[in-house]
């Protein structure tokens, strides 16, 4: 080869090692990119007691007691792990539905802990089914001809719903409960930007201690306080300033269907407790390193009085493999359990933080 090829392919090289390297930046900076706000930390806040490992990702957390988790599985909607809290004994269980030949046709269920009962929903259905802790059997038990995508109970004879509006089709909340009316629905909590549905998608909890519901948004920086009646109590925010659903929706008009086709994460999976709301986001701050979303879970925590950000801390990813928590549950502000691909893990807190009594800044 003459030395004209030689530098000819030596620039080629040259050339294509920088297209290399500037595409690895840019992407790089998109999954790393950093946002205005800062968190402020506590340092070893959850503290790891233990580890158990459930063999399957398919596992879900049903609830959280004092004695005990439980953990559904969306592959095998009637089985049921029950473990005690130090995660020492494990218990599988199979439910069962009373009247009903074959439960395999609930396919899409969900299971629910509000002791001293266990409850089955259905919302493709519908059906909502209560059975008693520890005896396993399950039976219809009030009105449930509503069609939902989310469900969680309040009290022993009423559920929240996430339905879709009849007229719009736009994600609605909703209450079930056995006296007339049975369903009432409110358009007006949920609040659309784009379609309604993408946009508005997000989680919807029960706070028992303050007898009020929480939904938080996934793709922006807000979440909705109501109390029980779906009557709002306020609007709240987040650190990041996201206030635009990060979204884009795409229509596929043979299909008459529309589908995501970006979307940025704000507010992962969530949890309350007391007067706290537990966030895990999806964002880097400001102060924080390049990679730390890479080791760890960053989870914030908002005051539910007063719409007040309070602190955050980390969950660390688990193990060499670094999974990554993927669900999780707060029980009394004093233990955390996650589950981290298939290992259901315990975490204890440091009570000086997160008790609703704590002093600030410590």
């Amino acid at each position: 080869m003459n030395s004209r090829n030689l530098i000819i392919l030596g620039c080629c090289l040259v050339f294509a090692t920088g297209v290399v390297v500037t595409l690895y930046a840019a992407s790089n900076k998109i999954v790393h990119e950093k946002n205005s706000f800062l968190r402020d930390y506590r340092k070893f806040a959850a503290i790891k007691a233990n580890e158990l490992d459930v063999e399957f990702n398919s596992w879900y957390i049903a609830g959280v007691t004092d004695e005990h988790v439980y953990l559904g599985n969306i592959m095998a909607p009637m089985r049921l792990l029950v473990t005690n809290l130090t995660l020492t004994d494990t218990q599988h269980v199979r439910l069962r539905i009373k009247d009903t030949e074959d439960p395999a046709i609930y396919v899409k269920t969900r299971i629910k802990i509000n002791p001293p009962y266990f409850y089955i929903a259905d919302g493709t259905r519908p059906v909502l089914f209560r059975g008693t802790l520890g005896e396993w059997e399950a039976e219809r038990f009030m009105y449930d001809k509503a069609y939902f995508t989310q469900a969680t109970p309040m009290g022993n004879n009423s559920f929240a719903i996430r339905t879709n509006s009849p007229a719009t089709l736009d994600n609605i909340l909703g209450k079930v409960r056995n006296d007339t009316p049975h369903v009432v629905l409110d358009s007006t909590l949920l609040v659309k930007q784009v379609d309604g549905i993408f946009c508005t998608d997000g989680e919807l909890l029960y706070n028992k201690d303050l007898d009020k519901l929480v939904y938080t948004y996934y793709y922006r920086n807000g979440f909705v306080v109501s109390d029980t009646n779906l009557n709002l109590a306020y609007r709240g925010h987040t650190l990041d300033t996201f206030m635009q659903a990060q979204i884009k929706v795409g229509h596929i008009k043979s299909e008459k269907v529309s589908k995501l086709t970006y979307k940025k994460t704000i507010n992962k999976s969530t949890s309350a407790s007391g007067n706290n709301l537990f966030i895990h986001s999806g964002l880097l701050a400001k102060n924080d390193v390049d990679d730390l979303l890479d080791r760890v879970a960053i989870v914030d925590v908002y005051d539910l009085r007063n719409d007040a950000y309070r602190f955050s801390f980390i969950v660390p990813h688990l193990g060499l493999e670094k999974n990554k928590m993927r669900n999780f549950m707060i029980l009394n502000n004093k233990t955390l359990v996650a589950l981290h691909d298939h290992h259901l893990v315990r975490y204890d807190l440091k009570q000086n933080f997160f008790a609703d009594d704590a002093r600030e800044g410590i």
